[in-house]
């Protein structure tokens, strides 16, 4: 450390701080001594960029390679901030569409005097909506979409009554025909501890336990509209601690995700709000990330490190829970021939997560009905199915197999199950040795904001509560959990509730679908790994 710390100030670097118990040293130079300090053979110069779509993140990068002296080559790993470039993350960002037809069809309940049609669009991408209608005459009906992520705008239509879609068509159906409809709710923190059995009224107590968001890319939150949701939503006001910088006039919608829904589900449980400008995580026992990129655009030393970093985190007992996206197995990318892994949920050291929905329906294959003199008996389960795009959340929850890391003991036997047994993707889409991701799953369809990410602070902290009861009980907690949740499954499958059908294979609404991706069956799955927590069985196989 002191060996690359002369280094750097012997090359005129401004300042130098030690961060992460050594793992990391932060320097800062003026741009002259740095294109003295990296150019050795060659000449290099540093620019300012401006980020494609916010004019306003603007950053200096050399574009050229950069020296850096061979006795320092075996000290550091690698160099950030230099001649490197963060992600352009364009999800949600897409340029306007002028027209697409969805396709997408909706069923009429018998007796209605009028339908009323819910579209949700993503506002970022359309300037209007239209819902053409044809049954003995023709209705359509227009509306003008806000420049938001997230709108769901109504449709009335009238004279609709028993009628329903076919090829894209309204016909009449016969009086008699009766449909069974099950409306997918919103979620609130009642129904969620409900269907993941939380008994009411659980909350932490042990004031050593803690939880955290970890934001990026200028997400903040506004402490306010924190207060609003938890009254809303029936529960306990949370005190947040936050580390890093906070601008609660410009809330974003990540953010506000993530942290509304770890303390609404993690009740009790002191809570950190963990806004990374540079450096790493600490602390807290279960970070929950939001973010990532497809890992192939990752340097292979940076990918490396990190997972060390992974590594050391779980050593001291910090869970870490990553989400995989919420634009199927392509990641949001525009490959549809080849898996396209996201990390950190493809790391072997993070928990990766999933996104499901309940379904709109109870039948089989997703839930067992059965008929009782006459009478339709529907399961009182509450059906599962993985987010996706043309089963109608919107968005296609991501999952599927490195290509850059091996898979870990810990899940061979649940993944080698599945690869014997699924229907897959043909032998040159993905690396059927590589990691397989996700690996649980949580509830991320009509949770406002909606997106995968939302499963994310939801099962962070159903952890955050499991170590409350390991605390309590003078025990370490959970840290690195995936080798405990396997363990689990394998010995009690009903600690989760399995997801038994769906594909990842498209992306977001206006998108197309690809022709390959996942699927989901018993077991585990890239989609929802071993499915979603059932916490009173998760509580009593704690170790």
């Amino acid at each position: 450390i002191e060996f690359v710390q002369h280094w750097l100030t012997n090359g005129n670097a401004i300042s130098t701080e030690i961060l992460n118990n050594g793992g990391f040293i932060r320097a800062r130079f003026s741009v002259r001594d740095a294109v003295a300090f990296f150019s050795k053979d060659h000449p290099i110069k540093f620019n300012r960029y401006k980020h494609q779509i916010d004019a306003q993140r603007k950053i200096v990068r050399c574009a050229e390679p950069i020296f850096v002296p061979a006795a320092i080559h075996s000290l550091v790993d690698f160099v950030d901030g230099v001649n490197n470039f963060p992600y352009l993350n364009l999800k949600g960002k897409s340029k306007k569409i002028s027209s697409h037809d969805t396709g997408v069809g909706y069923s009429v309940i018998p007796g209605d005097s009028a339908a009323t049609v819910s579209v949700r669009v993503n506002g970022t991408m359309y300037n209007q909506v239209q819902v053409n209608m044809t049954q003995i005459g023709s209705q359509v009906l227009s509306a003008a979409v806000p420049n938001e992520p997230l709108q769901v705008l109504s449709f009335p239509f009238d004279g609709l009554a028993n009628s329903e879609i076919t090829s894209r068509q309204w016909v009449i159906v016969p009086s008699d025909t009766v449909f069974y409809v099950y409306p997918s709710p919103w979620i609130t923190p009642t129904v969620t501890n409900s269907l993941y059995f939380i008994p009411p009224g659980t909350r932490a107590t042990n004031p050593a336990n803690s939880q955290a968001v970890a934001e990026f890319d200028g997400q903040y939150y506004s402490p306010s509209d924190l207060d609003t949701f938890s009254q809303l939503m029936g529960v306990p006001t949370p005190n947040v601690t936050l580390v890093g910088p906070n601008d609660a006039s410009q809330p974003g919608g990540e953010s506000t995700l993530d942290i509304e829904w770890i303390t609404a589900i993690g009740v009790g449980v002191p809570t950190t709000f963990w806004s990374v400008k540079e450096g790493f995580l600490l602390e807290p026992l279960v970070h929950s990330i939001s973010y990532g990129e497809p890992e192939a655009l990752i340097r292979p030393t940076q990918l490396s490190r990190l997972n060390q970093e992974f590594q050391l985190l779980g050593m001291r007992g910090i869970s870490i829970i990553s989400t995989s996206g919420d634009l199927g197995s392509s990641d949001g990318t525009n490959v549809c021939k080849k898996d396209v892994p996201d990390f950190p949920s493809s790391s072997p050291w993070t928990t990766s997560l999933g996104a499901t929905f309940i379904a709109p329906v109870t039948t089989t294959p997703i839930c067992s009905s059965h008929y009782v003199d006459d009478i339709l008996i529907v399961c009182d389960a509450t059906s599962e199915l993985p987010c996706a795009q043309d089963a109608g959340s919107g968005f296609t929850t991501g999952g599927g197999f490195s290509a850059k890391f091996a898979r870990p003991s810990y899940q061979d036997e649940a993944v080698q199950e599945y690869l014997n047994t699924a229907v897959l993707p043909s032998s040159s889409y993905f690396n059927a040795s590589g990691r397989g991701f996700n690996d649980v799953a949580a509830l991320g369809y009509h949770i406002l904001p909606t997106n995968t990410s939302a499963s994310g602070p939801i099962f962070a902290a159903v952890l955050a509560l499991l170590n409350d009861v390991q605390l309590n009980q003078g025990k370490s907690p959970l840290g690195f959990v995936n080798p405990w949740l396997y363990q689990t499954a394998s010995s009690n499958p009903l600690a989760f509730n399995s997801i038994i059908s769906g594909d990842n294979k498209c992306r977001e609404s206006g998108e197309e679908c690809c022709d390959e991706g996942f699927v989901a069956q018993p077991g585990w799955n890239p989609l929802t790994g071993l499915g979603t927590p059932v916490y009173s069985l998760l509580k009593d196989s704690l170790p």
